[in-house]
């Protein structure tokens, strides 16, 4: 899976389908960058391979990039980017409302469990 996939999701999530994009392909990388690199820490099991070895781990550049996780992680993914880029803009309520509810829903499809 490219990580231009999970960003075509993220950008319909967030509206950002516009070529006057809010937030750059370089600032959802790094969001999408971090997602995967949290999701190796707290749940490596994600990035077996057939072979039951952890894949490398890679920092995303470009769009083209190949992304560690299987494809059907690909709306958890994006969620987690969600996530990311509203928390960013935390000074809206609204924003932070609906960046914890991507959150709750990443942590849901992967069956994890959040808060105390």
């Amino acid at each position: 899976m490219l990580a231009s996939s999970v960003l075509s999701v993220v950008r319909r999530k967030l509206n950002d389908e516009t070529a006057t994009y809010r937030w750059s392909d370089a600032v959802l990388l790094k969001y999408l960058s971090d997602v995967e690199r949290n999701l190796r820490n707290i749940a490596p099991w994600l990035f077996l391979t057939s072979g039951e070895t952890m894949s490398a781990p890679t920092e995303l550049a470009v769009t083209s990039s190949a992304l560690q996780l299987d494809e059907k992680y690909r709306e958890s993914e994006a969620n987690l980017v969600c996530w990311n880029a509203l928390s960013e803009d935390s000074s809206d309520r609204a924003n932070l409302d609906k960046a914890n509810q991507f959150l709750a829903m990443a942590v849901a499809e992967l069956g994890m469990k959040h808060g105390p």
